[in-house]
């Protein structure tokens, strides 16, 4: 079984049951504890990857609407 059939697999039982432990996911796999270690890290981290992706899309706060006028520097200031 590859790792891609592994991650979906893992997914699909997390889906049905909310929660495992490792061993019971390796049984369920039929994979050694270490294997399924190294398959959780690697999908947390594909996680982490979409989610940091998706919130370098999301749009910043000044684009959302805000509309803040610049400030001025020393030099743009009038005297009367």
């Amino acid at each position: 079984m590859s790792f891609k059939e592994r991650e979906n697999a893992i997914l699909e039982y997390l889906m049905e049951h909310k929660e495992a432990t490792v061993s019971e996911l390796a049984h369920t796999l039929f994979v050694s504890e270490p294997t399924m270690r190294r398959d959780l890290y690697a999908l947390s981290r594909a996680v982490r990857r979409t989610r940091a992706r998706e919130a370098k899309i999301s749009p910043k706060p000044s684009e959302s609407g805000s509309k803040r006028t610049p400030r001025r520097s020393s030099q743009d200031a009038r005297f009367p």
